[in-house]
């Protein structure tokens, strides 16, 4: 019965702490509160530590009714008290005899001089007093028990705040479990189901508008179209190349430019511009063309600025048209009937979980905070009561150095203040080691529940832990699946897959859109720019002067008879006044009067002076072949640029009217991304297992930790107050009859000498006392 009454008053004591209100708390305040302190980390040493403590506590009966009190959250306390008694026993033991031994011990001493049959115990201190080493015996046992006494005090204050620190680690973990899943976690992106719950919200409200709307905006189908442009525009590049259906003819030449008879092909030939023009940049001719090619174009840089062009321009489209495909093929789901269902019914379910996610954060509150606050009130009981048992330990021993060295025997009442002091104590240690004692193989059962619980896929189905479906779902897929999808637990698996596609195309679509912005100008630019320089050669702005030799002595020759009418054939510049490039004649020359023509503008006219007359002709013709040979080129590139600007055209036009949708829709595209992003929850096992940690690793074994330094201290304290009180007495009985420097013969010696005749009677079993 006793037992159970000091059970009974340790739940008592425990339930005091329960009287809070949570209704105005929620789970973003008490994270904030619970975490604002540093957390104290463990490692695998510190697990194997824990667990063979669990071990030590292992109880089938006590398990089962943890266990029972975890699921149900209700618990027998008739139960509790007959489970817990065995750890409650020892202590009610220790405290009884304690008690008792003290009880006898303070009357024998304080009641001595008035207790008739004790005097056949006591010695007669005044014709026998106490010599020094009668002092110095019991000095030291009563120092060495007090440098006990002092050195658990010691340890107590280290090792004192490891209990809140384990709690702190378990709330801070538990309430962080609790906030990642329902508002967000940093590390791995989760989107938290509150917001989840807010964007299905947003979306189930616009679903209609938002698929009709959708509908319009991809129902062309533009991607295929433009795709099939695309083909065509490539199957025209392959169509120009050299020996193809619509390859442009080379360019033949001959030594001197123009006599055909023994031709070869040119230089500036169209057949080998365009090899490099429409080269792929994996062909293997391609090196080869192309430093030649670039070598020509530093000469001639302006006018003959050549890029091979297929492998951007379908780099440019292919990307585009690739990322539209991917828009209008993933907007199809989201689009019918079936996902406005799904998106419904997980907004019911997720409402459902994120309730009662709540609700169980709130009991899981009312779980720990009373807890909480008796391991914080048992820290700071310890931390108190170890101070300032270590200030009377301390008082104590010099207390007895200045009493044993000084003979100031007024400081005795320094030494009897210490023994009440360590008895109080005493009593109190082996009061409060009941309470923890058994706390301790609680938390060891409710350690081991936790364990199972997350490393144990069928004792969690059985668990009510979490006494929702929804919510007991949400942490299956979190615990045992690999893909830790969330909405599995909401059956819109497939819903959130189509969402997550939708979204993914859109974020591509967008990232795109600002660099083809660029890059659509710079194809633009490229494909005039290959216009440019072919027709800079179809001109004669460019010619083939390095392979006709022969036609520059012929054009020098020309340019070289001045008279009156005479001209002068110049590409680029005349007589070195940089005014080339034009197609009407301008004055020039400071000498004579010349005119100076462009081979474009020689085309147009019938001839110069009659000193030319022979050359003007010869002239004339290679330039007017040069531009018969170049036209069917011309005409094949133009045909290009005019495919070219109808698939960007249509391009273009499709991306602005996916961008305007998006203004449109820019709330429910904005949620669609919310629930598809951070969707994967298998952090959560990991943040079960650091709740384990705080509670299993660090409170466990510091409970444990302070159970033991409670034995230590209570049965210090118990012979400490033992001697210290028999000191004082001792110390009293030196200061009222004095000390002697020699040995005090016995009394049967002194009955021998025939001293003290007249007092046998009185001092007849008589014996030295070595205690008083």
């Amino acid at each position: 019965m006793l037992v159970q009454l000091i059970a009974i008053l340790a739940l008592c004591i425990t339930t005091m702490y329960l009287q809070y209100d949570t209704s105005n708390l929620n789970v973003k305040q008490w994270y904030s509160d619970w975490c604002s302190i540093k957390l104290v980390a463990v490692d695998n040493q510190d697990r194997q530590r824990a667990k063979d403590i669990q071990e030590l506590y292992s109880d089938s009966e006590l398990q089962k009714t943890v266990y029972k009190y975890m699921d149900d959250k209700q618990i027998d306390n008739d139960k509790v008290v007959n489970q817990t008694s065995q750890y409650v026993a020892p202590w009610i033991v220790f405290l009884i005899l304690s008690v008792i031994a003290w009880v006898t011990f303070s009357i024998f001493l304080l009641f001595d001089k008035k207790c008739p049959p004790c005097k056949r115990f006591q010695r007669d201190y005044l014709r026998d007093p106490l010599s020094k080493r009668e002092l110095f015996i019991p000095s030291c046992a009563a120092i060495f028990f007090n440098i006990i006494i002092g050195s658990v005090c010691i340890v107590g204050i280290m090792y004192g705040s490891q209990i809140a620190n384990g709690l702190n680690n378990a709330k801070c973990e538990f309430m962080g479990l609790y906030y990642d899943l329902l508002y967000y976690n940093s590390i791995n992106g989760f989107t938290g189901l509150y917001n989840v719950t807010q964007s299905l919200g947003t979306l189930n409200q616009s679903i209609q508008d938002f698929q009709f709307d959708t509908i319009g905006t991809y129902q062309d189908q533009i991607s295929n179209s433009t795709n099939q442009s695309l083909i065509a525009f490539n199957q025209t590049h392959y169509l120009y190349k050299r020996d193809q259906l619509q390859s442009p003819l080379p360019i033949l030449s001959t030594t001197n430019g123009i006599d055909f008879t023994i031709p070869y092909e040119s230089y500036l030939s169209a057949s080998l511009i365009y090899d490099y023009l429409l080269s792929y940049n994996n062909e293997t001719h391609y090196n080869i063309t192309k430093s030649t090619y670039q070598n020509l174009s530093v000469t001639n840089l302006q006018y003959l600025n050549i890029t091979p062009q297929i492998d951007y321009i379908l780099d440019y489209y292919t990307s585009q048209i690739n990322c539209q495909q991917q828009l209008e093929l993933t907007s199809i789901p989201i689009t019918t009937v079936q996902f406005a269902t799904a998106v419904n019914n997980g907004l019911s379910q997720s409402q459902s979980a994120v309730t009662q996610l709540e609700q169980s954060s709130k009991d899981i509150y009312d779980l720990i905070y009373p807890v909480g606050n008796f391991s914080n009130s048992v820290s700071d009981f310890q931390y108190a009561a170890y101070c300032l048992v270590l200030i009377t330990t301390l008082s104590s021993i010099a207390a007895i150095l200045v009493i044993q060295f000084q003979e100031k025997y007024k400081f005795r009442i320094f030494v009897h203040s210490t023994w009440f002091i360590y008895c109080l104590f005493m009593i109190l240690g082996f009061i409060l080691g009941g309470i923890v004692h058994p706390s301790t193989a609680v938390t060891a059962q409710a350690c081991q529940y936790l364990d199972t619980y997350i490393n144990n896929e069928t004792f969690y189905n059985k668990s009510t832990l979490i006494n929702n479906t929804n919510a007991q779902n949400v942490l299956y897929q979190c615990f045992y699946t690999k893909s830790g999808n969330i909405f599995n637990a909401f059956n819109m698996s497939d819903a959130a897959l189509f969402m997550s596609a939708y979204s993914s195309a859109l974020r591509k679509f967008n990232t795109l859109y600002v660099s083809n912005l660029i890059k659509g100008v710079t194809v633009q630019q490229l494909l005039q720019s290959n216009r440019q320089a072919i027709n800079n050669i179809a001109t004669g702005t460019v010619i083939d002067l390095q392979d006709s030799k022969n036609l520059q002595i012929l054009q020098n020759t020309f340019n070289n008879i001045t008279g009156v009418g005479c001209v002068e054939i110049q590409s680029v510049s005349c007589n070195g006044t940089g005014n080339g490039g034009f197609n009407n004649p301008t004055q020039a020359g400071s000498l004579s009067i010349t005119t100076c023509w462009h081979p474009s503008y020689m085309l147009t006219q019938t001839g110069s002076c009659p000193s030319q007359g022979q050359y003007f002709q010869q002239l004339k013709t290679f330039y007017q072949n040069q531009k018969d040979s170049w036209q069917i080129a011309i005409t094949d590139l133009d045909n290009l640029i005019l495919m070219n600007s109808q698939i960007y055209s249509a391009l273009t036009q499709q991306s602005d009217k996916i961008r305007q949708y998006e203004l449109r829709q820019n709330q429910s595209l904005y949620a669609l991304s919310q629930i598809s992003n951070g969707t994967n929850c298998t952090f959560i096992k990991n943040q079960f297992q650091k709740i384990h940690d705080g509670l299993c690793v660090l409170f466990l074994p510091a409970i444990y930790r302070t159970t033991i330094l409670i034995i230590l201290l209570s049965f210090a304290l118990f012979f400490g107050s033992i001697l210290n009180c028999c000191y004082g007495f001792r110390i009293a009985r030196v200061e009222e009859f004095g000390v002697t420097q020699t040995k005090i013969l016995p009394y049967e010696a002194v009955k021998e000498t025939g001293q003290m005749k007249g007092q046998s009677e009185i001092l007849e079993d008589q014996y030295i006392d070595i205690f008083l």
